[in-house]
């Protein structure tokens, strides 16, 4: 019952200094899901301007990002 807005809003809360923008590219709501659920893929970049992010700083900036939106909205991350 969460609209797509309020998960973006919730993400551009939480934007830190190396994500520049982020962009819904992907809704889908069908049979392969629980009732009731939906999935929404997202494109973030990434802009540091004074280093090259690692493997290890950008998977934890993922966590971060996917523990808040846990907390803030109930929403888990699809396998």
């Amino acid at each position: 019952t969460i609209p797509a807005q309020t998960v973006s809003d919730t993400m551009d809360k939480f934007k830190n200094k190396y994500i520049e923008e982020i962009a819904v590219f992907d809704y889908y709501k069908g049979k392969s899901l629980a009732p009731g659920k939906k999935s929404l893929a997202y494109r973030l970049k990434y802009q540091p301007y004074d280093h090259t992010l690692t493997d290890k700083e950008v998977n934890a900036l993922h966590e971060k990002l996917i523990n808040n939106l846990h907390q803030e909205l109930g929403a888990v991350l699809r396998e």
